[in-house]
């Protein structure tokens, strides 16, 4: 009796190991996003020029805060602003500053949410390539999981003091992944960017159930490349806007994409 339930349990467990022992990483490069916030200026909010006779408004470009961008916000009648900042290989890089709390259509407490999006290219047309040759079988159970390593995840003030870590005045910061039909994900949540560090990188990996995996497996087993918009959000709460200067300000993520797949699952297309 007790060799006939230790039998099928041992091979259960062997057959387990074996697949984890058969499970191979495959790194599709370097996903570096680093994006300087605009100033009320630069979102096109004002002229310099025109409140050069307003009472309190700071005339030094430096001492502007995300009060100020709010305050601008409200004049001009708006709920939100969006700019391109710069280009990439992939796309333009989009900054949006947003007080839709105030027109009801946002979901976070009071305060302003700053958005980085940017384009980038997670696994390039020759990684995709490489990724569907190790693939004997199309399967989608022969991709396991995709994450990402992430080596650095900040938001810092630099001016001619030194730098500043700003994660301390946010109520939220978070990474969402945005794939080509606008599904996007969570993939990083405020409670673990305080464990990211450049000496102590973290994974963090794709929700399996979600569309954005779906899709990136539909592409990787047809060997396309993928490009997707890795989105930073930062919500400042009201106590903090006017302490959160915004001169030198830059939001950036370090990360290598992973792509685990199954060798005994490609090999035998289960």
């Amino acid at each position: 009796m007790v060799a006939r339930t230790f039998v099928p349990l041992l091979l259960t467990c062997s057959c387990a190991f074996l697949e984890a022992a058969l499970e191979l990483t495959v790194g599709a490069g370097e996903v570096l996003c680093e994006v300087d916030l605009p100033r009320p200026d630069e979102l096109g909010l004002y002229e310099p020029s025109d409140v050069a006779d307003v009472p309190d408004f700071p005339q030094e470009l430096s001492d502007l805060t995300l009060a100020h961008v709010r305050g601008l916000l409200r004049l001009v009648g708006e709920c939100s602003r969006t700019k391109e900042v710069s280009k990439v290989a992939a796309g333009p890089v989009l900054v949006t500053v947003d007080d839709c709390q105030r027109c009801g259509c946002g979901s976070f407490q009071e305060g302003l949410m700053v958005r980085a999006s940017v384009p980038v290219i997670l696994v390039d047309e020759a990684k995709a390539k490489g990724i569907r040759e190790k693939l004997a079988e199309v399967s989608p159970d022969a991709i396991l999981q995709v994450r990402l390593l992430v080596h650095e995840l900040s938001l810092v003030r630099t001016d001619a003091h030194g730098s500043e870590p700003l994660e301390g005045y946010l109520s939220d910061f978070q990474v969402e992944l945005v794939d080509d039909l606008d599904h996007r994900v969570k993939l990083v949540d405020h409670r673990y960017v305080s464990s990211v560090q450049r000496d102590n990188p973290q994974r963090f990996d794709l929700a399996r159930d979600s569309e954005v995996f779906g899709r990136m497996v539909e592409l990787l087993l047809q060997g396309q490349p993928v490009s997707m918009k890795v989105e930073l959000t930062a919500v400042v709460p009201e106590a903090a806007l006017y302490a959160f200067k915004i001169e030198g300000v830059r939001m950036r993520l370090q990360a290598q994409p992973e792509v685990i797949i199954s060798a005994l699952r490609a090999a035998v297309g289960a």
